[in-house]
């Protein structure tokens, strides 16, 4: 298991079992809730790892018309 995959069973475990009620408390006005802090932690994994597949495609591309260019 990997460091990232770790960490969201550790995260998950943590969570596991607290009611609507919990998960939607805010500690303090103006502070996040549980939920709100785990759909950040969700939004922003997904919008990193587009990111990085977006990256890999380009210079996969870059690397194939690279690779081309020699052939001719």
């Amino acid at each position: 298991m990997n460091e990232n995959e770790k960490i969201r069973e550790e995260l998950l475990h943590s969570v596991n079992g607290l009611s609507d009620e919990q998960l939607n408390a805010h500690p303090e006005t103006g502070r996040w809730s549980i939920i709100q802090v785990l759909d950040h932690l969700y939004l922003m994994e997904r919008a990193i790892t587009k990111s990085i597949s977006d990256k890999l495609k380009s210079a996969i591309a870059i690397l194939l018309w690279i690779n081309r260019s020699s052939l001719l």
